[in-house]
């Protein structure tokens, strides 16, 4: 039997109707796979934007407690409260805390452990050395010796101590070290009275000078 012409247009139709629906489907899978893969990028480069911000907000933390640190310690009797009685010799002791000292009042500036600043912005100082020490300056004449000692400050960019939890969190090194230098005046037992009986590695007096800073 040989079919129709509206046989065979009403066939073609439905070919052509078929066709069509199957380009329709592959063209939308193709869409949303393009679609899945600018989503990702678009969510990644978001989390490395926050990153950067964060990263730069914790850099500007970071300047601004060693800042603090340093205007603090240009203080004579801050920076003596501080460092007296700690050896600065070698690779140094250990410091807790930063005192600021007004006409014999003492309070703690800085201390390790603690964390600095805002939001996402948040600074924890991990641990604080004093060490280094070196004879720069000596005068006969005067009985006069003065020595250079560099205060470590190992800073983590994050508001835990704890650096391997802190890695995910930003950019780059999590633990950043900073160094001040220090002017540092030892005991001398055996050239100044008052000072006899006292150790000649530990620290009598100490300041720093306005400005200075090491990287």
């Amino acid at each position: 039997m040989i079919p129709s012409v509206s046989s065979k247009v009403s066939y073609l139709k439905r070919k052509t109707f078929s066709s069509e629906k199957g380009f329709s489907i592959l063209q939308v899978m193709i869409i949303a796979s393009i679609l899945g893969v600018v989503s990702v990028g678009i969510n990644i480069s978001t989390k490395n934007a926050i990153k950067m911000s964060t990263l730069s907000n914790q850099n500007m933390e970071i300047l601004d407690v060693i800042s603090q640190i340093s205007s603090v310690l240009q203080n004579k009797e801050s920076c003596t409260e501080t460092f007296k009685d700690n050896s600065p010799q070698e690779n140094g002791s250990t410091i807790d805390k930063i005192y600021h000292t007004v006409d014999g009042k003492k309070s703690v500036k800085f201390k390790v452990g603690a964390t600095y600043g805002a939001g996402s912005s948040k600074v924890t100082i991990k641990e604080m050395r004093i060490k280094n020490y070196n004879k720069v300056y000596s005068d006969k004449n005067t009985n006069f010796v003065l020595g250079q000692s560099t205060l470590e400050i190992q800073i983590l960019k994050a508001k835990t101590t704890n650096e391997a939890a802190s890695k995910d969190k930003t950019i780059g090194p999590v633990k950043v070290l900073r160094r001040i230098p220090v002017n540092t005046f030892l005991y001398r037992p055996e050239e100044i009275l008052e000072d006899q009986g006292k150790d000649p590695n530990l620290i009598k007096e100490c300041l720093i000078d306005k400005g200075k800073m090491l990287v």
